[in-house]
């Protein structure tokens, strides 16, 4: 075998086992499963949930890059034209690097303590209603050596209630006194 062949041998096999093992990580997953794992407590913020996912695919996907952004403007029914913060309905564009299981996480939905204290307070002096939320438009991406490529969109959801907080990630969630 001549020297130019065997390189690019070389450089094929190098790009088929980059990043899981196979070429099979450049396949879109099919869509991805979410759990919720519970409360931020440990991390100094009870009223944001954490979600963990799994890729669910034929393909091991460790090493890619999931990453979020929103395939549309949600609605923030907390947000007043006066409020102190900006109007929550776009995701915050975090990304994720995809372990050996095709998990990868934590996805924190919901709101900050401090605006949960300020739109209880600013409300019912305001006369607006309460319980109020946030819905929120995240479409998934994947990110390999083959690019980027969106594979899910998924609803995002925050409740305000008068002594409670609601979190939801995809059709999964938790409620909790807060």
């Amino acid at each position: 075998m001549s020297q130019s062949r065997l390189m690019t041998a070389v450089a094929l096999v190098a790009i088929l086992t980059w990043g899981g093992g196979s070429a099979a990580s450049a396949q879109t997953p099919d869509y991805e499963i979410t759990y919720w794992n519970g409360w931020g407590d440990h991390l100094g913020v009870p009223t944001l949930s954490l979600f963990g996912q799994v890729l669910v695919s034929d393909y091991n996907h460790e090493n890619a890059i999931v990453y979020e952004t929103s395939f549309a403007t949600g609605f923030d029914r907390c947000w007043f034209p006066t409020s102190r913060f900006a109007p929550s309905n776009v995701v915050t564009g975090s990304s994720w690097i995809v372990g050996f299981d095709n998990s990868w996480g934590w996805d924190a939905v919901g709101w900050l303590p401090e605006a949960v204290d300020y739109y209880r307070y600013e409300r019912v002096l305001r006369r607006l209603p309460m319980p109020c939320g946030t819905t929120v438009y995240q479409r998934m991406w994947i990110d390999d050596f083959a690019g980027s490529r969106p594979y899910q969109n998924n609803l995002l959801r925050g409740d305000i209630g008068p002594e409670y907080v609601c979190s939801e990630r995809d059709g999964v969630g938790n409620c909790r006194p807060w």
